[in-house]
């Protein structure tokens, strides 16, 4: 597949409302040039526009993957080898369909405003999908988030969580409903399996609603905590 060199400099995507990248059977590259390629070899890329379409593409040895202010989405994409995966500044939505964000030093998805993930795999980071604002709302089925240092998943005050159909294994904390009220996380057919702690309500956390239907929790040092 066609390979871009983007050693040491960022990629500007977005003077197109909309914008698609390589479509074809396999995965095109932007990745580093350095004879022995190393996460921080090149910034990433940046979203400017109102949104932007990503397709079949292995972006690798960044600083940050992808840094948005917009709507992206991502559809059999790979992230990886990176300081992190998708910093969307709490102004973006993200939509992951089929992709796999790994092997990172920091964390897979960070400050969504809203959040889709089908299909897709986050592994070996320090978080999965952060949040640190309120109203939000994330829905993720159909997909796996394991071998995190830190936090699977985490919603904040007057937010929504749904997971579906989905493993979080070998995370220090695989579900937290933190800070502050009014929470509402719905998971089902979901199996949470070797983490410190399966599903963590923050001490300060009041009003928080937490449903668990048809779901597995196993081999977890705390289940509900």
């Amino acid at each position: 597949p066609p390979t871009t060199d983007a050693s040491k400099f960022p990629i500007n995507l977005g003077y197109h409302n909309a914008l698609m990248v390589e479509e074809g059977g396999e995965q095109s590259q932007i990745i580093s040039a350095a004879t022995t390629p190393a996460e921080g070899d090149w910034q990433g890329i940046k979203v400017t526009g109102n949104s932007a379409v990503l397709r079949n593409l292995r972006i690798a040895h960044t600083n940050q993957s992808i840094l948005s202010g917009s709507n992206i989405q991502l559809h059999d994409v790979t992230l990886e080898q990176s300081a992190t995966g998708i910093e969307a500044s709490n102004t973006g939505n993200v939509y992951l369909y089929n992709t796999i964000i790994r092997d990172l030093s920091g964390t897979a998805v960070s400050q969504p405003v809203n959040l889709i993930m089908h299909g897709s795999r986050l592994v070996n980071a320090a978080n999965g999908v952060v949040n640190g604002n309120a109203n939000r709302n994330y829905s993720i089925a159909t997909s796996e988030i394991s071998d995190m240092s830190g936090i699977g998943v985490n919603v904040v005050q007057a937010s929504y969580l749904w997971v579906s159909n989905t493993l979080i294994r070998n995370t220090d904390v695989a579900l937290s409903i933190s800070r502050d009220r009014f929470n509402t996380a719905v998971a089902e057919y979901v199996t949470l399996d070797g983490n410190r702690i399966g599903v963590q309500g923050n001490v300060s956390s009041v009003d928080y609603s937490l449903t668990l239907r048809n779901s597995l929790l196993t081999n977890n040092g705390v289940a509900v905590g």
